[in-house]
């Protein structure tokens, strides 16, 4: 039977907008889950980020495992709260906008950077953030939009339609299609975007990156993931300060158990080791697929999320995980993931 719990999250001005998920597909050129209701194939595939990226580099050759007594590995692997796969109202709707799209426009009224600042962008006539419509503590709404010259992704946090062609926002980034996906902003500071054009609080995840990075998108359950997953973890296991990749957190004082037995920070890295026989175990495709990607590619802790886990997917995939067995992934996750102990900008993913 697969078990769903809807995350509980902090709203979207609790401090900064670093929350809650494209698929970062690597080579994969599936179709784009957004595109149900147009014909499909007529896209020409391409790669999102650069072939560099965190989020597409394999666990490296010489990554190093921590032992069972680690306390992060430990937290990992109870998995209070229950796992599940987030397709609802924290995770990110994905859409492909082509020239034929309406241009729209979205008032940035967040933040310093972003009191009623104004883009122009084409967005789909039928696109919808992630569901229920944007309520602060409610839902994260978040919204990413691919420019038609796939050029950009436009990410939004707190995105909600105003009107026929007009929409409001509390956070945007113009994510480069084939940038790093990481380092977005550094620690608290608003003057300190990384990407120019960024507005209102900041990046749209509490990591310091890409909202849409990690996602799985349409298809890969089906035909396998070649991408880094990324995850919220349980709000009482995470700590403060943040670890590489990430370059911020949520702060110390959103954690309740920060100081007194907390070990999960955002930004470490989790993976099932490769002498891992997957194939020998009792799993379906789909469930294979994700945990296979997890030991070839990771697991990153991006965000907090309420009295459980989640694995972010894209909310428009969301009919692709009905029957998704999560608790086998559970079963897996809890005896096998550890902590990567060796990352670091110079060995990303472990070292070769």
């Amino acid at each position: 039977m697969r078990k769903m719990i809807r995350i509980s999250r902090r709203g979207l001005l609790a401090g900064a907008c670093g929350t809650a998920s494209i698929g970062l597909l690597g080579g994969f050129k599936w179709p784009w889950s957004s595109d149900d209701r147009r014909e499909r194939g007529d896209e020409k595939p391409f790669r999102f980020l650069s072939p560099d990226s965190v989020w597409n580099l394999p666990v490296g050759g010489g990554a190093r495992f921590a032992p069972e007594s680690d306390g992060a590995t430990r937290q990992i692997r109870a998995l209070d709260g229950g796992l599940d796969l987030a397709e609802d109202a924290w995770t990110v709707a994905l859409w492909h906008a082509r020239e034929s799209d309406p241009l729209q426009t979205v008032v940035i009224n967040a933040g310093p950077r972003g009191r009623n600042d104004r883009i122009r962008i084409r967005i789909p006539a039928d696109a919808m953030a992630s569901p229920p419509p944007y309520r602060e503590g409610e839902s994260d709404s978040h919204m990413s939009v691919v420019s038609p010259d796939r050029k950009v992704i436009h990410e939004f946090i707190g995105a909600h339609k105003v009107g026929e062609r007009t929409w409001g926002a509390g956070c945007y980034v113009p994510m480069p299609i084939d940038g790093s996906g990481i380092g977005h902003m550094t620690g608290f500071e608003i003057s300190d975007f990384r990407i120019e054009g960024m507005l209102g609080f900041g990046s749209t995840r509490a990591y310091g990156g890409s909202s849409t990075a990690g996602l799985i998108v349409s298809g890969e359950l089906e035909h396998g993931i070649e991408h880094m997953l990324a995850c919220a973890a349980h709000i009482d296991v995470l700590t403060s300060p943040w670890v590489w990749p990430a370059t911020r957190d949520d702060w110390f004082t959103n954690y309740p158990f920060h100081g007194k037995g907390a070990k999960v920070a955002l930004g470490m890295i989790f993976a099932i080791p490769p002498d891992v026989d997957l194939e020998a175990m009792k799993l379906g495709r789909r469930e294979y697929h994700v945990l296979r990607a997890m030991q070839t590619h990771g697991l990153m802790v991006v965000d907090r999320g309420g009295r459980n886990w989640s694995i972010y997917m894209d909310y428009n995939a969301r009919r692709e995980a009905r029957g998704f067995d999560v608790d086998a992934i559970r079963e897996v996750m809890s005896q096998h993931l550890a902590r990567i102990t060796n990352i670091a900008p110079d060995t990303p993913k472990g070292g070769d």
